[in-house]
């Protein structure tokens, strides 16, 4: 299903999100990079990816990069603590990168965000599954 395609379903049922493989997700996500704009767009291997589904880079002076991790998950299950730590690390791994962001389609466990804070929002962000169908729904929009 085409990228816009997706979006439509989205719309008309937010459930779709959840019925996405990891996969689908994950290229998802890339191309809403793309359509925000960012020149360099990699959807990663599906496995050996070292903590990366998609990078998201600007080059050029003032070169951004961006990691973001997606997690897909039911809307029951939280993104931990200390899986919002592996990505911490994945950032002072690699020093080429300004941000590190997880995309989930649910919600982050309680104190996760708090735990966070001093990291946010210039070095990490966090997409909940409320926040990811909003960024999603504004890019539909400039695209209509």
């Amino acid at each position: 299903m085409p990228w816009l395609g997706i979006l439509e379903e989205l719309d008309r049922n937010p459930e779709y999100l959840f019925k996405l493989n990891w996969r689908e997700l994950e290229e998802l996500i890339a191309g809403a990079y793309k359509r925000e704009g960012w020149p360099e767009v990699i959807l990663t291997p599906r496995s050996g990816d070292g903590g990366r589904d998609v990078i998201a880079t600007r080059p050029g002076f003032g070169a951004v990069r961006i990691y973001d991790q997606v997690k897909r998950y039911s809307p029951g299950r939280h993104v931990t603590a200390e899986e919002v730590r592996a990505v911490l690390g994945v950032l002072y791994r690699d020093q080429n990168v300004s941000k590190a962001i997880v995309t989930t389609t649910a919600r982050f466990a309680p104190g996760v965000e708090r735990e966070s804070e001093a990291f946010m929002p210039y070095r990490v962000g966090l997409k909940d599954g409320p926040a990811l169908a909003a960024w999603l729904a504004g890019l539909r929009a400039q695209s209509t």
